[in-house]
């Protein structure tokens, strides 16, 4: 409940918001955006750049999905709720290549955002969720009281799929 810190790397600081102060993060994802010239060294701190965004993190509380997008002083420039979490209240958050699912243990829903906080699709089933495997190609598994159920027929997610052949 002391707000909401991340650690600049570079300088060996935290620098602390609050943000959300009085708020349960449930769970959080934080990335570095990546610039066409693929590093921050090329970015000068001038005025000019103050609006850039070059982080971005998703903090995942009881009330809600939070979007907070930070400059290259690591101020933030914006700071949005893009989800209500009082219908659902998810409590995970994955990561998958350029995309990221908000779920939670029991519930039925999955819900697939962009890393700009889009959200691109959601997958509903009959039965609460127990766990949550995303392949290479984002093919979902999820595990469920009542057995495995796949997004897609014949997802691979073993690589050595002969592992399992003659299996008592």
């Amino acid at each position: 409940n002391s707000g909401f810190k991340i650690f600049d790397y570079y300088r060996k600081t935290f620098k602390e918001f609050n943000t959300l102060n009085q708020k349960h993060v449930n769970d959080i994802l934080s990335f570095k955006n990546i610039t066409d010239q693929g590093d921050d060294e090329f970015i000068v701190n001038n005025e000019e750049n103050k609006n850039l965004v070059v982080a971005r993190s998703f903090i995942l509380t009881d009330d809600g999905l939070y979007s907070i997008s930070f400059n290259d002083q690591y101020e933030i420039i914006n700071y949005s709720k893009i989800y209500d979490n009082s219908k659902y209240n998810f409590e995970k958050l994955s990561l998958k290549n350029e995309n990221f699912y908000v779920w939670g243990l029991n519930k039925n829903i999955i819900l697939k955002y962009d890393l700009y906080g889009n959200l691109i699709d959601n997958y509903q089933g009959e039965f609460g969720l127990k766990n949550l495997c995303i392949s290479d190609n984002e093919n979902i598994l999820t595990s469920t009281i009542n057995g495995l159920f796949l997004t897609k027929s014949k997802a691979n997610f073993i690589k050595d799929h002969e592992i399992l052949d003659n299996q008592p």
